[in-house]
């Protein structure tokens, strides 16, 4: 693969070797190669610039823009290895995405890292992220344009960009790029008509629809009374004329301002080229200062993060990057840039001390004094097998994927039925190391990406298993793990915390898991495939004793709010501090 040898410069597209299309092929089909990194390495080179400089935009410093942008990476890459990520508009859609992920920000304690204009009131939630209503059929016209379209739309008229960059990005050359960009405008145009018809509140917008097209086509001088009567009342076609007008650059800003809403002009006026040519004017004494300028200390910080994923990808490789991205995303710059200014969320959280299995008083469920034995070095592997009934812990489904929930069932020596639980409280799948048991989310334990245990999340996947077999989530101790009846197949869930046989567990370490081919990563080695990962698991590991008395710890978040790596929010059974029955049970 060729890779970009000026990845910042302001048009890289012409070294391209690949186009992205055929990167987000290779996502998928280079895990457990020695160039598995590749594929990442080259698409974070291509768009990191942009897309943290819109992260910028939206945060209050350049550590917490690092993060909004490494976030928007992880989940598009999560996207693309299943097979639901962009496949040649990687552009707008990792700034779409970060546009998403400040949204989910803008409700929950990371709220503090957005810009302060961002941080909504209760009754204003997102309100400044949302398509306002005059920039609604230019929204859903260019989302529904082919994703070449969209490449080249974005790159040539937002981004503006040298056609043979979005050229480079497709594998076309530039003669045949300029035809689909023509192309491209035409429909365009035409899926906002087509909008403007679809959302039409009443006939009249119907009748006047085509009319109003061609008159607005034409300069929209001369408007016939009767549409001009029309659009007077109408907000609908009003703003439809104001959409359908592309003359002069309105074209670029339109699709960034109903993309990207939020600081859509200030990202539009930082483009490279258009900033060097404001540049140019200013040296003239011309102009002002186009959009908002960042300092090289801000753009220093955030770049740091991009480094540490480069890393990260240099000395991993395939699936386990995403992993190694959500590792990477606290560790501060040094300076002030770790921390949003002010005085930043704190998410207290209890939970004995790392490695230690705990029990507390029968009397008292979550409280008390805990009593810690350490886990095994290896920790425990084997089937989760409830006290019960006698069941076990499987997962739903054919596919061992991000989402997947989980249920009792009959316990057999399927690979999905093994866990590891490991000395720092994570609850591992042995089917898929890069995931672990996530009780967060939803109503169901579902898996989730497995993560360090500074990270801010991190409690999402940790337990402590007490020596009478309760499975706490150590983001609330007040509930335990447990089904939701006494059939196979009902689903895993928390409950309020009571200590009753059904809310107990064992790890069942009678039997070895069963050798299957899977992707394996062991830390300080490279990814490989068709590792046997049992291989290295012992088949019964003993059992714990207690050994030592602790209490709780309280400790806060490096990263405030619920940063799982993806930024996905993370929440579930009514919030961190509390539990909601969905049923009334």
């Amino acid at each position: 693969m060729k890779e970009s040898p000026h990845p910042n410069s302001a048009h890289p597209g012409r070294l391209f070797g690949v186009p992205d299309e055929s990167l987000s092929g290779e996502i998928g089909k280079s895990l457990g190669k020695e160039d598995a990194h590749q594929p990442f390495e080259e698409l974070l080179a291509r768009h990191w610039r942009p897309v943290s400089e819109y992260a910028e935009l939206c945060t209050v410093s350049g550590h917490a823009a690092g993060i909004l942008a490494a976030a928007a990476f992880t989940r598009v890459f999560v996207d693309t290895l299943r097979l639901t990520g962009p496949t040649a508009a990687w552009r707008p859609e990792l700034l779409i995405t970060v546009h998403k992920i400040a949204e989910e920000w803008a409700v929950d304690r990371r709220r503090a890292w957005l810009h302060r204009r961002l941080r909504p009131r209760p009754d204003q939630a997102d309100a400044r992220l949302a398509v306002p209503e005059n920039r609604r059929l230019a929204n859903r016209a260019f989302m529904r344009l082919p994703e070449p379209a969209r490449c080249l739309l974005w790159h040539a008229e937002v981004d503006a960009e040298p056609l043979d960059v979005p050229a480079g990005l497709l594998g076309i050359d530039p003669e045949r790029a300029a035809a689909q960009l023509e192309l491209a405008r035409t429909r365009f145009r035409e899926a906002c008509v087509q909008a403007h018809r679809d959302l039409a509140p009443y006939e009249a917008c119907l009748q006047f629809s085509r009319l109003l097209d061609i008159s607005i086509h034409r300069g929209g001088a001369g408007l016939v009374p009767d549409l001009q009567r029309h659009i007077a009342r109408c907000d609908h076609c009003r703003y439809a004329a104001e959409q359908l007008d592309h003359s002069g650059d309105r074209l670029g800003v339109l699709i960034a301002e109903a993309v990207l809403v939020w600081e859509a002009r200030g990202y539009y006026d930082s483009r490279p080229t258009r900033r060097a040519a404001h540049d140019n004017d200013a040296g003239n004494g011309s102009g002002g200062s186009p959009g908002r300028r960042r300092g090289g200390r801000r753009r220093r910080a955030a770049s740091g993060v991009r480094r540490r994923l480069t890393a990260a990808l240099l000395g991993l490789g395939g699936f386990v990057l995403v992993t190694a991205l959500v590792v990477g995303l606290t560790t501060g710059d040094g300076g002030g840039e770790g921390r949003a200014s002010g005085t930043a969320p704190t998410a207290a959280t209890a939970s004995a001390t790392v490695s230690a299995a705990v029990t507390t008083s029968d009397t008292a469920p979550g409280s008390g004094t805990v009593t810690a034995d350490p886990v095994p070095a290896d920790g425990l592997r084997g089937r989760l097998r409830n006290k019960d009934n006698d069941l076990c812990v499987d997962l739903t489904g054919r596919r061992t994927v991000i989402g997947t929930e989980t249920a009792t069932a009959r316990c057999d020596t399927g690979a999905t039925q093994f866990w590891s639980y490991e000395p720092d409280g994570l609850m591992r799948s042995v089917a898929q190391p890069a995931y672990c048991l996530n009780s967060h989310r939803g109503r169901a334990l579902e898996l989730g990406l497995c993560t360090a245990s500074f990270v801010t999340g991190a409690e999402d996947v940790r337990y402590d298993l007490t020596l009478t077999g309760d499975l706490i989530p150590r983001w609330n101790q007040q509930l335990a793990v447990a089904p939701a009846g006494r059939e196979a197949g009902a689903e895993v869930v928390l409950r309020p915390r009571d200590g009753r046989p059904v809310q107990r567990w064992t790890f069942d370490t009678s039997v070895t898991p069963p050798r299957f081919q899977s992707v394996a990563y062991t830390s300080g080695s490279r990814l490989t495939a068709g590792a046997t990962r049992v291989a290295a698991l012992p088949s019964a590991p003993p059992s714990p004793t207690p050994s030592a008395t602790g209490s709780p710890t309280a400790g806060g978040d490096p990263c405030d709010g619920h940063c799982d790596g993806d930024g996905h929010d993370g929440r579930g059974h009514g919030g961190r501090g509390g539990w909601r029955d969905r049923d009334g049970d």
